[in-house]
């Protein structure tokens, strides 16, 4: 009789046991998830980067321009800088430039679970300016970054 009480008192504490880790599992999972999305946040933020937005050839850009004095950034997966770099990114006929290795625009962002590289660059002072044809011999649509200059 004493040896039943005896496993039956473990087999509750391993049960227990069992139960709260289960339960501490999803709740470490949220954090995770919440401390992940903070991060990204603080460092679009920390870059001065005030604006993503995806972009095809020959559309307007999708952001006003009202006193943006800042950088255009064309960012690329890992997987595609060597096209991007190998293609020619306009706007209102002003050329991108390449970005060079470790200057102050090399940098990269994590955006919607994936990593992007800052590519090409073009320098931007605006007074009201409404709309910016973007123009590109890449096949594919691209994302650009407004970074604000420091």
């Amino acid at each position: 009789m004493k040896i039943k009480k005896v496993i039956l008192c473990m087999i509750f504490t391993l049960a227990s046991i069992m139960l709260v880790s289960c339960s501490t599992n999803e709740t470490v999972k949220d954090v995770t998830q919440e401390i992940e999305q903070q991060m990204s946040k603080d460092d679009t933020d920390n870059l001065g980067i005030t604006y993503i937005t995806e972009q095809k050839e020959g559309e307007t850009l999708k952001a006003s321009f009202t006193d943006f004095d800042g950088v255009i950034y064309v960012i690329s997966t890992k997987e595609n800088i060597e096209s991007i770099k190998n293609s020619d990114f306009s706007l209102d006929n002003k050329n991108f430039e390449d970005v060079k290795t470790d200057s102050y625009d090399d940098f990269n962002i994590r955006y919607k679970n994936k990593t992007y590289f800052s590519v090409k660059k073009l320098d931007i002072e605006s007074n009201n300016i409404t709309s910016l044809k973007f123009n590109s011999d890449y096949s594919e649509s691209i994302l650009l970054v407004y970074r604000t200059k420091n």
